[in-house]
């Protein structure tokens, strides 16, 4: 949101207008991430103890999102491969009928996390513009530990 702001103050546009679009991005967004390990969301508190261990057994991902500035859980997949899948379908599914969607790609410590991501949402095409590539923040970090990764897209 803050590079939003950016481009379009630097074209120009008066402050009422950017806060306009701030807002409409804030409520009208995806996002989308994925855990290497559900330990440490275990140890944050977000999963008890068993139901941690049986999901480390049946290799589930959850796929969680940030609604209202809360994490919730968007989904479950078995395995890498379906989490990466759902994923991508969810934001090729909100994509539908919109003109232009920007992504950003995330991850935490370990930025090579996103390669399958970020081709598998190359591939989609257009209306998926490619944005930037970055470093989660402080909170999912803590939640969703090293190799945690995922997407943030809005359309312009």
């Amino acid at each position: 949101m803050v590079s939003r702001a950016q481009e379009l103050l630097s074209k120009g546009a008066e402050l009422d207008e950017v806060l306009v679009e701030l807002r409409r991005i804030r409520d009208d967004h995806l996002s989308r991430f994925t855990v290497t390990t559900l330990e440490f969301l275990k140890r944050g508190g977000r999963i008890g103890g068993a139901q941690a261990f049986l999901g480390s057994l049946l290799n589930i991902k959850p796929i969680l999102a940030i609604q209202n500035g809360v994490v919730e859980v968007a989904g479950r997949a078995r395995g890498e491969k379906k989490a990466l899948a759902e994923m991508v379908g969810a934001l090729k599914h909100w994509g539908q009928g919109r003109r232009q969607v920007r992504i950003f790609y995330l991850y935490c410590v370990d930025p090579v996390a996103i390669d399958p991501l970020h081709k598998a949402v190359l591939e989609l095409g257009p209306p998926f513009e490619q944005g930037q590539i970055g470093e989660l923040g402080g909170v999912m970090a803590t939640h969703g530990g090293p190799g945690t990764y995922g997407i943030y897209a809005y359309s312009l």
